[in-house]
């Protein structure tokens, strides 16, 4: 039956949509393509992301989370699902390869997932097991100072199948992120000025990547408060709601 209706949805109540909107709002990149491939005219598309609390996510914050895990130093954190093709046995190929040895440097996992145990036994093999860290996906209300705590936000993602909200929170926090170039999240983050934009799956684009982050305080300094500054002036909700109210007089005014 859904699969009924949604077939009789997109032969006739989807054409008749895309031959009346006056405007489209895409929440990424990602978005934006799925529209035209469906039938939306390139010039009723708007890619507006949703916003980010930039009060509640700001630099300068502690992490308990951090604490009870006995994690200090500099923090390479990832959140989100321990799945196989999420890229992260790339990234703790990578982070072996450049600060994984090191004593000051640990890469965290915040989630849970299927993929774990054999992600471990991966940074045992490589000799980074003691500086890997695995916690739960933290509370809401831990996830503000595990972010602004952090050193840097890392995302190895393959494809477009992860949310993007919290690179948006992560750059509001003042750190900056490396993500791949996928095209849900390479739109976020300014290559070069907030943070890297790194090759999908390319152990050596992302080696290269974590090499660049780690070599230079002052240049990862940069990079946090240029992502801040597009957090407070892009993603942060005020600015948010005004584009979307321009968008919406926009159409109004086209009808």
């Amino acid at each position: 039956v859904e699969r009924g209706l949604r077939y009789f949805g997109a032969q006739v109540w989807g054409g008749f949509v895309r031959r009346t909107a006056s405007h489209v709002i895409a929440l990424d990149r990602a978005a934006e393509a799925q529209s035209h491939q469906e039938g939306f005219r390139s010039d009723v598309v708007t890619v507006l992301p949703s916003g980010v609390d930039t009060a509640t996510y700001r630099p300068g914050l502690s992490s308990e989370v951090l604490y009870r895990h006995r994690v200090a130093g500099e923090v390479l954190l990832h959140i989100g699902r321990i799945e196989p093709g999420r890229g992260i046995d790339v990234l703790i190929d990578a982070f072996a390869r450049t600060v994984g040895r090191r004593g000051d440097w640990s890469l965290v996992f915040a989630g849970v997932g299927s993929h774990r145990a054999a992600l471990r036994a991966q940074a045992d093999r490589l000799g980074v097991g003691a500086r890997v860290h695995w916690t739960p996906v933290p509370a809401t209300e831990e996830l503000p100072g595990l972010l602004g705590a952090s050193t840097a936000l890392l995302v190895p993602a393959m494809d477009d199948d992860v949310a993007s909200l919290k690179i948006r929170r992560a750059m509001a926090c003042g750190i900056p992120v490396l993500v791949s170039d996928v095209d849900r999240l390479s739109g976020m983050v300014e290559h070069e000025e907030s943070g890297l934009v790194v090759q999908a799956g390319d152990r050596e684009a992302w080696t290269q990547a974590i090499s660049r982050l780690s070599s230079d305080p002052n240049r990862r300094a940069r990079w946090g408060r240029a992502a801040r500054l597009r957090a407070t002036e892009f993603f942060s909700w005020p600015h948010i709601v005004d584009r979307v109210e321009a968008t919406l007089l926009q159409s109004v005014r086209l009808r």
